[in-house]
């Protein structure tokens, strides 16, 4: 797990090539809260993984009752797709992307926590 801590590290802290739309310091510090969240919310699905019989998924883009695998599948990539998002939009519409997705975790990781999963990596 420590690679992939490494790995989300490194996408958050490379800059891309000099343009008109590089990150700024207030969209790294947004896409940081995101991974935080994210994390949580990835060690909390992984609770789930391990206990088939007392909890079952809600998130679409994963069964009921995802293997580890498929629950480390889905973070890695989903992890990956929101970052790559952020660099491909312009400046002005980068906020919104961050702040929206922001939200979706923190609600996400606050009702797991409500339900009791705990963090399971």
């Amino acid at each position: 797990m420590g690679a992939l801590a490494a790995f989300f590290l490194a996408i958050l802290v490379h800059q891309p090539p000099a343009t008109a739309d590089t990150l700024s310091r207030a969209d790294l510090q947004r896409e940081a809260a995101y991974f935080a969240l994210h994390l949580v919310d990835w060690g909390q699905t992984l609770d789930i993984a391990d206990r088939p019989d007392d909890a079952y998924e809600l998130n679409p883009f994963l069964p009921d009752h995802p293997t580890r695998a498929q629950v480390n599948r889905y973070f890695l990539v989903s992890g990956i797709l929101h970052a790559a998002v952020t660099v491909a939009l312009p400046a002005d519409w980068r906020p919104a992307w961050q702040y929206v997705t922001i939200g979706v975790q923190l609600s996400t990781v606050a009702n797991n926590h409500r339900i009791g999963l705990r963090l399971a990596f």
